[in-house]
């Protein structure tokens, strides 16, 4: 049966285009426990949020959200790896974190040798333990589905109106009158 609902259509690519991107920036900007002791954002440098990019898909079946391949790493979280101390020290100082001495908590100044110093220690943890998942995906697409489940009603409602009789014919009803009566052979 291809029967296009094209006022559901329009309100979920509406909505994906419209609120979508947004609760993902509002979900990467909320500050969470990030399984190490500590609570950040998941938001660093901001190349992530501008990445962004939502495309409705297959007559609006679909809904994408395409990014930075990193992304889903941070997510999900990772199992233990072995970054390069480069990396790290290049996501420390784009990243607004505190740097501070590992065995006194002491707080440290953003000195090259205090920034390769803490990066050893990430990545010793990460190749220990890998990267905790944030779930941050997880709780937009949650957020997303509720509100469409809730907004969709109307533009649903609608289509099926306008689109009754193309249905019912596909099923194998037939209108006698004002009335419909199931095909017999």
């Amino acid at each position: 049966m291809d029967i296009r609902f094209k006022n559901t259509e329009d309100y979920i690519k509406s909505f994906a285009e419209s609120k979508l991107v947004q609760y993902f920036l509002e979900s990467y900007e909320t500050v969470r426990s990030r399984g190490f002791g500590g609570s950040s954002q998941v938001r660093s440098s901001g190349a992530g949020g501008e990445s962004l990019n939502v495309k409705v898909e297959n007559n609006g079946l679909d809904i994408n959200l395409y990014g930075n391949s990193y992304l889903e790493a941070v997510d999900e979280g990772t199992a233990p790896f072995s970054p390069p101390p480069e990396a790290i020290i290049n996501w420390l100082q784009t990243k607004p974190v505190t740097l501070k001495d590992f065995k006194t908590g002491r707080e440290l100044d953003r000195t090259p040798s205090n920034l390769r110093s803490v990066a050893y220690k990430i990545g010793e943890a990460i190749s220990l333990r890998g990267i905790a998942p944030t779930n941050y995906i997880k709780e937009v697409v949650e957020r997303g589905f509720d509100e469409i489940l809730n907004g969709i009603t109307p533009s649903l409602k609608q289509d099926v109106k306008e689109k009754l009789d193309t249905i019912l014919t596909k099923v194998g009803y037939v209108k006698k009158g004002d009335n419909w009566v199931l095909k017999t052979k």
